[in-house]
């Protein structure tokens, strides 16, 4: 068989979503070629260096943990041997903020202008997603049914 690769990648990345300090998996398998053809990673069009963090598996699924805002970009995985490369289609990994907080029942929420105590009902984390004037676009169901307030904390 002479030298040469296939037009098809066998898995090509998707679009993923993962809340900061989560890990992140984009998944590609290299289309069949002779030799067979290494992976390697583009970021936002720029080669990715591997790190303690950010890993490329023998089979080149691209794992990057601790997720943080900075790895939310554009990947392309890259398919390459001495005949040439082929690109994957662009996957777009998405980093969602997540704030820890209490929750008060609205019947005794927390009062602003005075240094009363409530104790909190519940303590949890929540995860919002966020345009870029910071307005919340997607936020969970409340999983009581009951109304709360959310006092963020961080």
């Amino acid at each position: 068989m002479d030298a040469g690769i296939r037009d098809e990648f066998r898995e090509e990345p998707v679009d993923t979503d993962v809340v900061v300090g989560e890990t992140a998996t984009l998944h590609c398998r290299a289309p069949r070629g002779e030799p067979e053809p290494r992976i390697r990673w583009l970021k936002d069009g720029g080669r990715l260096r591997a790190s303690d963090r950010v890993m490329i598996d023998v089979q080149g699924a691209l794992t990057v943990r601790d997720a943080r805002r900075e790895d939310a970009a554009s990947y392309v995985c890259v398919a390459s041997n001495v005949a040439g490369e082929q690109m994957s289609t662009p996957a777009q990994l998405h980093i969602r903020g997540s704030w820890s907080g209490d929750i008060y029942p609205l019947s005794s929420p927390p009062a602003q202008s005075s240094r009363q105590t409530v104790s909190p009902v519940d303590r949890y984390t929540k995860t919002f997603t966020l345009d870029e004037t910071r307005q919340v676009l997607q936020d969970g169901p409340n999983q009581t049914g009951q109304s709360f307030i959310f006092a963020c904390n961080n």
